[in-house]
């Protein structure tokens, strides 16, 4: 998926989003120009803030 696809479905901004590749709490594929975001990194990510939420809680 694009970033923009990413974002929209996470519910964050851009920003953010080239935050988290930089933290590498998400990790993108490049193609050519394109960055891309593989829908097992976006499932990854809300399965470990879930967790994160739970153990908090």
């Amino acid at each position: 998926m694009s970033v923009a696809e990413f974002c929209h479905a996470v519910g964050i901004g851009r920003t953010t989003a080239y935050e988290l590749f930089a933290s590498h709490e998400v990790t993108p594929i490049r193609l050519g120009r394109r960055t891309l975001i593989p829908r097992s990194e976006k499932d990854a990510l809300i399965a470990n803030r879930l967790a994160a939420a739970k153990a908090e809680a």
